[in-house]
């Protein structure tokens, strides 16, 4: 005789193999596919680490929610990039805020119009990256 454990174990295994194949016998035999998944955001744009302030401005504050999210999606993506090509493997708490800040107030002044995103986030994570508190404290 099998344990209860076991007795438990198959009696799932039947009744998971039973309910997968009459759900794909009722599919194949309605010849219909099961409903396509529907993203939640729309896709981003494309974009390069040469992005520039006017660049992502533009993006951040469109109306376009492909666009925002593209602009969004930019900064986390650079930050990364340039944490990993820096030998950055933390993020000290508060980082998030220091870096959108920055960013903005950085890029909305007409000479860093055409100045790269990276570059700023570089200088942020040089002026401030590591005066950050630390989570051991």
């Amino acid at each position: 005789m099998w344990s209860p454990q076991i007795q438990a174990l198959l009696i799932c295994i039947v009744a998971c193999a039973f309910c997968s194949s009459s759900s794909l016998a009722a599919l194949e035999q309605n010849n219909r596919q099961p409903p396509p998944i529907k993203s939640l955001a729309p896709p981003n744009l494309p974009f390069t680490a040469a992005i520039t302030c006017d660049e992502i401005l533009k993006l951040v504050l469109s109306k376009d929610a492909a666009e925002k999210q593209t602009g969004g999606m930019a900064v986390t993506w650079l930050d990364g990039y340039y944490a990993a090509h820096a030998g950055i493997t933390e993020v000290a708490p508060g980082w998030s805020r220091v870096l959108i800040q920055g960013l903005a107030g950085a890029c909305r002044m007409n000479i860093n119009e055409k100045r790269p995103v990276l570059d700023l986030i570089a200088q942020l994570h040089r002026d401030y990256g590591t005066k950050l508190p630390s989570r051991n404290h």
